[in-house]
C-alpha cells in the first residue's frame, strides 16, 4: 500500500511565534506612528496653580493640616474661625476707642493742655 502524503493545507491553523520577551513591545510597533503620520501625544505640564491653591496648599502643608481625618479639619477650622471672629469683634469694638484715646495724648505731647 502507498503511503498517504499528509496535505500541506491542514485545518489546524498555524500558531504565531511568540518571541521570547513577550512583555516589550517591539521597536516595529513602538515606531508604528511613524509610518503612518499620526502625530505623538506630547506631555505637558498642568496649569499653574492660582494663588488661592497656592495659599491653600502652603496652610495645610505649613500646619501639618493634611494629615488630619475630615472631621479633625472641621473642628479645627471651626475653632480657627470662631478666634478669628471674637479677634475681629474686639478690634472693632475696641481699636476706636482706643485710638481716640491715644491720639489724645499725642496731641497733649506735641501740644501742650
Amino acid at each position: 500500500m502507498a503511503a498517504k502524503k499528509k496535505s500541506s493545507s491542514s485545518s489546524v491553523p498555524a500558531s504565531p511565534k511568540v518571541s521570547s520577551s513577550s512583555t516589550a513591545p517591539s521597536t516595529t510597533a513602538s515606531r508604528s506612528h511613524l509610518a503612518r503620520n499620526v502625530p505623538v501625544q506630547i506631555f505637558r505640564p498642568p496649569k499653574p496653580l492660582t494663588f488661592f491653591q497656592r495659599s491653600w496648599v502652603w496652610y495645610e502643608s505649613s500646619f501639618a493640616i493634611s494629615m488630619l481625618e475630615p472631621w479633625e479639619k472641621i473642628l479645627l477650622h471651626t475653632f480657627a474661625l470662631a478666634l478669628l471672629f471674637l479677634f475681629y469683634f474686639a478690634v472693632s469694638t475696641y481699636l476706636p476707642a482706643q485710638l481716640k484715646r491715644i491720639s489724645g495724648r499725642v496731641m497733649f505731647y506735641l501740644y501742650g493742655e
